[in-house]
């Protein structure tokens, strides 16, 4: 009798992913993502070092993996397709918290003593201009991950506007040389900065730097990867690590241009590697890590939207644990530093992903259920 052929199936079958998509990147920004939400949760210095060396350049990197040269060169085109998939859903969120603002004071999940403050009309007005205009939400604490959509999205434009101009000189590589321009101007921007400290250069350094991480994520597509090249990576990011870590903080010094750059570039290189090696993968129990991953992955907009306020839910049953009676500590932001050095930190990191996936896909079914009865009235 023949044998039935056995096919090994994930453990979430549910969770399935077009065939056509490169899912080695959905996994890699899956545990980016997670980096990012351990990275706010008070974790270990130690770790947070490692994750702030990397996590965000990550971002960038994998944004500028897909980069099509060809499409740089019609800006009007180009500068369309980043609103539709940067600038609207930045508004999409960042308006409507916008108006919840004091209403979020009110009910505990911000405090003023901890920082945050109401708006009158007049500052509601001022922080609606900066929202649409510059995409600028350094007010608002539950949003203090969308500097990286502001970045990544004037980046791109700065990005294709120089390498425009570049090409019609009709010089080689006109690629490299639109990184060398960014990349040394986010290095002027770095000297400005240390000159005089008072200066805020924040939005145009991290626009600059993630610019040139594009053009690096890029590259990086277009070469081949070896073990040599990865150990050589492995290198450079521990020494890194022992010399001079660095992050892309909002005011960055020189050195921190070089080290941010070569430590991103190189976490990129080896957690690409690992997220192919987990795509790869034939058992059962990896294949439905890849698929949890990977949708992770597609859903890291989510969570880096929400998973300051899902921190609220475990700073709430922490106030409840320990039976504390200031209530005014769940409005602490980003989690209660009383619990820091404590294991709380794993749960903060885990429900800032569950819960904002559940936050998400109850946000989804309210607005499909809305829109099928909004419908129906006007048949």
């Amino acid at each position: 009798s023949s044998k039935t052929a056995h096919t090994t199936q994930p453990l979430f079958p549910s969770i399935t992913m077009a065939v056509t998509r490169d899912k080695s990147i959905d996994i890699l920004k899956g545990i980016g993502i997670i980096m990012v939400v351990v990275g706010h949760s008070g974790c270990p210095d130690t770790l947070r070092t490692i994750i702030y060396m990397v996590h965000m350049p990550l971002f960038f990197l994998a944004s500028g993996y897909f980069l099509k040269e060809d499409r740089l060169l019609d800006m009007v085109s180009f500068a369309k397709g980043k609103i539709k998939s940067l600038y609207v859903p930045f508004i999409k969120y960042a308006i409507p918290i916008l108006f919840l603002h004091n209403l979020l004071i009110n009910v505990g999940i911000m405090s003023t003593e901890y920082g945050a403050q109401y708006y009158n009309m007049g500052t509601l007005v001022q922080e609606l201009i900066l929202r649409v205009v510059f995409m600028e939400v350094h007010g608002e604490a539950l949003l203090g991950t969308y500097w990286f959509i502001q970045a990544l999205f004037f980046g791109y434009i700065l990005f294709a506007a120089v390498y425009s101009i570049i090409a019609k000189m009709h010089v080689h590589s006109p690629g490299a040389w639109t990184f060398a321009f960014l990349w040394f101007s986010a290095l002027l921007i770095s000297v400005i900065h240390h000159l005089d400290p008072g200066i805020k250069t924040v939005c145009l350094y991290r626009i600059c730097m993630g610019s040139s991480f594009i053009w690096v994520g890029h590259m990086i597509r277009q070469k081949v990867c070896t073990r040599w090249h990865l150990l050589v990576a492995l290198l450079v990011f521990s020494s890194i690590f022992i010399i001079h870590p660095a992050s892309m903080k909002e005011q960055s010094y020189l050195q921190d241009c070089v080290s941010i750059l070569v430590s991103g570039t190189c976490g990129f290189l080896l957690l690409h590697r690992f997220s192919k090696a987990i795509d790869n993968a034939k058992s059962s129990i990896m294949m439905s890590i890849s698929c949890l991953l990977s949708y992770i992955g597609r859903k890291s907009f989510y969570i880096m939207t929400f998973h300051f306020l899902s921190f609220k839910a475990v700073s709430l049953l922490i106030v409840l644990f320990y039976r504390w009676e200031d209530f005014d500590l769940v409005g602490m932001h980003p989690y209660i530093t009383a619990v820091k050095g404590t294991q709380w930190w794993m749960v903060y990191s885990v429900s800032g992903v569950i819960l904002s996936l559940v936050l998400h896909s109850l946000i989804s079914f309210l607005k499909l259920h809305i829109i099928r009865i909004v419908t129906n009235r006007r048949w």
